[in-house]
């Protein structure tokens, strides 16, 4: 031992400590609620302007952006050879080189609709039924490119996306949450939704839109909103009834949100007609247990086996390849854990939208389980900032100190 440590009495375990008990101080000194508050809600708008950039820096040119090309496009192209023709010129003109050759050789079913126009034709049935994103492609692709549309849609979804998770976590007061928030929006598949030609981040956007304005009383402003939604998402519907659900049960505003049912249970019937979609069973088959190269003339009798198979195909496929399901029984195990800790209330409009949460991602699976994160993704966000509204969690050490 130095003479220095002998006259002074101290080892160098105590100097450990000392330095130690330093830079605790140091840190209590920095990471003060404020700052620590502010370093979230940065860190958060820097993670949305980022996301928005995606669909212009890295799209994906996935096969859905083919039906969503041809349906914008088949009012005017009626030729069916010269809509694939176009189609499918639009999308080597814009994929790389291997993304190209993916799409048309992936398997049987791509190679398939890469080479008969009839074939790829039959396919648009299941998608004309989102109708207002169709709509939106017909309209503003001619003028700025339909490839372009979809990603101005994307990157405007995005950014109305985090300003209500802002707004919403702002007025919680819960805005340390959003470093919670990001690593749930990129496992349930935030940052794929954004490469992705599809009308997920749309009907995101607007469905979290109108659950905010639920969130903050303004029920009646919300009603066009969802039912905006369920134009965008037919499948929508599901979460409006577990809103109606949750509201009969909890002692929420049942009349709004059953408004917006109804208009959407009326619209259902026409859209479905005018996009010739060949209804539930039909698309549950085609989807869930086996694809059809050839829709035309296919409608298969229903069969309780099959259902069950695709159901069991469904939880197998979000279990090996997505990851909405584990989140989700995560989150239930957590609202489990804040339910004994007496930390749910009976009502009050957070635990509605949790159980509407809960209740719209069950129903969604049970009627039709796609196992993709993206169909999954808003109802996570929604019960995920619901039980942060519950738990309300700190990571500054002022709250530390004083829990």
């Amino acid at each position: 031992m130095a003479v220095s440590d002998v006259t002074s009495g101290k080892t160098p375990t105590h100097f450990a400590a000392s330095l130690l008990d330093w830079g605790s101080r140091l840190l209590h000194a920095v990471l003060t609620q404020r700052v620590v508050t502010i370093a979230a809600g940065v860190i958060f708008v820097l993670f949305i302007l980022a996301l928005a950039a995606v669909p212009f820096l890295h799209p994906d040119y996935n096969w859905d952006l083919t039906a969503y090309l041809a349906i914008a496009m088949e009012n005017t192209i009626t030729d069916h050879d010269e809509l694939h023709r176009t189609v499918w010129g639009i999308m080597q003109a814009g994929a790389t080189e291997d993304q190209f050759r993916q799409l048309t050789t992936v398997n049987a079913y791509n190679m398939a609709q890469y080479a008969n126009p009839e074939f790829f034709y039959s396919q648009l049935v299941f998608y004309r039924v989102k109708i207002a994103y169709t709509m939106l492609l017909r309209e503003f692709g001619p003028i700025i490119g339909y490839v372009e549309t979809t990603q101005w849609i994307n990157t405007l979804s995005v950014l109305v996306i985090g300003a209500v998770l802002m707004l919403w976590m702002r007025r919680a007061q819960i805005l340390q949450s959003a470093l919670l928030i990001i690593p749930l929006m990129l496992l349930g598949g935030f940052l794929w939704m954004a490469q992705l030609a599809v009308p997920d981040m749309l009907g995101t956007a607007v469905m979290l839109v109108g659950v905010y304005l639920i969130r903050i009383g303004r029920d009646w402003w919300a009603v066009p909103l969802l039912f905006l939604g369920f134009l965008i998402r037919t499948d929508m519907i599901i979460f409006l009834f577990a809103l109606i659900l949750a509201s009969a049960l909890l002692g929420g505003r049942i009349l709004p949100v059953l408004t917006a049912f109804v208009l959407a249970t009326l619209a259902y019937a026409p859209i479905s007609h005018i996009g010739a979609h060949p209804g539930w069973w039909t698309h549950f088959y085609f989807t869930n247990v086996e694809i059809q190269n050839d829709m035309r003339g296919f409608h298969p009798p229903f069969s309780l086996l099959a259902y069950i198979e695709g159901v069991l195909r469904g939880v197998s496929s979000s279990f090996r390849f997505q990851n909405w399901l584990t989140v989700f029984v995560m989150l239930v195990l957590a609202w489990l854990v804040l339910l004994r800790a007496n930390r749910v209330p009976r009502q009050g409009i957070t635990v509605i939208l949790l159980t509407a949460s809960i209740l719209g991602i069950g129903g969604k699976f049970v009627v039709f389980p796609l196992p993709e994160s993206r169909v999954y993704f808003p109802y996570l966000v929604v019960l995920g900032l619901s039980l942060l509204e519950l738990w309300r969690p700190r990571f500054d050490l002022e709250g530390r100190a004083a829990a």
